[in-house]
């Protein structure tokens, strides 16, 4: 009798679990370990101060790898000119371009690193750090300085850019500064999502903060 109640109970137990991981294997969510934003308007540094020449401009910097830069580009596009801005992508700007894109236009960079891919049990993971950076006045000096000072923690940069942000800038105009250290991705393996969800969702994680940096700095 014992032993009946015991074979019972491993298989309810067994049941169970199965139909757990069967759950697990067909979803899909995307976290992070940390994460925050913040949106600020400075005070110049010099009397008088206006925002850049040409507010109708967003000039844009992906640093990210395909094919999750593709669908940044393309997002960014639809809501840059939704908000009556035209869009032109950059380089990270050398010391010559630098000069001739400081306070030109606002600037926007989305700079994503450690792209991994890992496969677990259940689910395939996919992972990276990102930073954003939005200045309405155009202040892309301030980024690119910081980003090739920069230490290995997302954090840390997004701190530094913050900082410079408030205290350096010479013209009045909004900041903003969003990170994800570690954002993740889970597809677990029986999920019927497209090849390329994975992608898509981190493109539309990060595009929360830019359309709300838009929205935001634009009423």
């Amino acid at each position: 009798m014992v032993m009946k109640m015991i074979k019972v109970v491993a298989l309810i137990i067994t049941v169970i679990v199965g139909v757990l991981a069967v759950g697990v294997a067909s979803q899909a969510s995307t976290i992070a370990d940390y994460s925050g934003a913040s949106l600020f308007t400075n005070q110049p540094l010099i009397e008088n101060a206006t925002e850049g020449e040409n507010p109708d401009v967003l000039y844009v910097l992906i640093m990210a790898d395909e094919p999750l830069r593709s669908l940044l580009q393309e997002r960014i596009s639809k809501l840059a000119r939704s908000y009556s801005l035209e869009p032109v992508y950059v380089q990270m700007p050398s010391e010559e371009d630098l000069k001739k894109l400081q306070f030109k236009g606002r600037f926007l960079a989305v700079c994503v690193e450690r792209l991994e891919k890992r496969r677990g049990i259940l689910s395939m993971k996919y992972s990276a750090d990102a930073v954003i950076y939005y200045s309405s006045a155009g202040d892309v000096e301030n980024f690119v300085e910081t980003y090739e000072n920069r230490s290995a923690d997302v954090e840390e940069l997004a701190m530094t850019l913050k900082q410079r942000g408030a205290e350096e800038i010479l013209v009045r105009g909004n900041i903003g500064v969003a990170y994800w250290k570690n954002l993740k991705v889970y597809v677990g393996y029986l999920s019927r999502k497209p090849n390329d969800y994975p992608w898509r969702a981190m493109a539309e994680e990060l595009m929360k903060e830019i359309e709300s940096f838009l929205k935001n700095s634009s009423d």
